[in-house]
């Protein structure tokens, strides 16, 4: 098991973490190289724009930032701003706490 799949199973069992993966697409939003803390999502959770979140996408999790919500899905923006699709709500594993 990788670190990531050991990070995403204490989320999924609602444990907090702190995410040491950021990649170069959401680093210009964040105010330091540390981990960021992640919580879990708390079972039918909002979602507002402006929220950075990590999500799953395959067998990666991302952190990004959400953008528009509908009723089951958030569109994604990096930390460019550069709009990078949508996921569904499921896909969100938890909420940076930053």
């Amino acid at each position: 098991m990788t670190n990531i799949d050991t990070q995403i199973s204490a989320l999924k069992s609602g444990q907090r973490i702190h995410f040491d993966d950021a990649d170069a697409a959401i680093r210009p939003v964040l105010a330091s190289p540390d981990p960021v803390p992640i919580r879990p999502v708390k079972g039918n959770e909002d979602f507002v724009s402006g929220t950075m979140v990590l999500h799953s996408l395959g067998n990666q999790a991302r952190l990004r930032i959400v953008h528009r919500v509908t009723n089951d899905s958030c569109q994604m923006v990096n930390g460019r701003g550069i709009i990078e699709g949508w996921i569904l709500k499921s896909a969100i594993l938890g909420i940076a706490e930053i």
